[in-house]
């Protein structure tokens, strides 16, 4: 897989397929990035890559000057790519996370009373993952910070109160959604 921008742009990245598991496309990434170069300044802002899978997002964001990107999956094969793919870099503002979703949620928001996260990126299990549990992610995200969720186009994305949709694309089987906090 290629970076798709920022400093590592054309960067191949390794990952191994795993069964279950799919990347996000070259072709959705630098959509998704082309979006938020238009509403987010990357520069030294704190990144969660939920279901991190490969890592992509997280790394794409860092490439754009990421101050920090935490990444969490609770695949242990996933967790050794990233942390592979972050030492090829040299990247040392990072931080892996091998837990499920709900306990990464829990724990992160009683945390989380000073900081909050600038962006969040979730591209959960497509199937497997019910998508009304993607609200809680307001908890975790800065006020005007903005949230990017990966899901299957087949699947209706859920309505998060206190979120204000921005984008609402859809891109083969894949549907991306990007809400901002207000």
């Amino acid at each position: 897989m290629k970076i798709t921008g920022g400093q590592f742009q054309g960067r191949q990245v390794s990952y191994r397929e795993r069964k279950g598991r799919r990347t996000t496309s070259e072709k959705v990434r630098m959509a998704v990035f082309n979006i938020l170069g238009n509403m987010v300044d990357f520069e030294n802002i704190k990144v969660v890559d939920l279901f991190a899978g490969s890592g992509m997002y997280g790394i794409e964001a860092i490439s754009r000057g990421a101050g920090t990107v935490t990444f969490v999956d609770r695949d242990r094969g996933s967790i050794r790519d990233v942390k592979l793919a972050m030492e090829t870099f040299g990247f040392t503002n990072y931080e892996v996370r091998s837990m499920s979703y709900d306990k990464f949620m829990a724990e992160t928001k009683h945390a989380l009373s000073l900081q909050k996260y600038d962006l969040v990126f979730a591209d959960p299990p497509y199937y497997d993952f019910d998508l009304q549990k993607i609200e809680l992610v307001a908890d975790i995200l800065a006020k005007d910070g903005v949230f990017v969720l990966e899901s299957s186009s087949r699947v209706a994305i859920p309505k998060i109160d206190i979120l204000r949709l921005l984008e609402d694309r859809t891109y083969g089987d894949s549907h991306v959604a990007i809400w901002q906090k207000i």
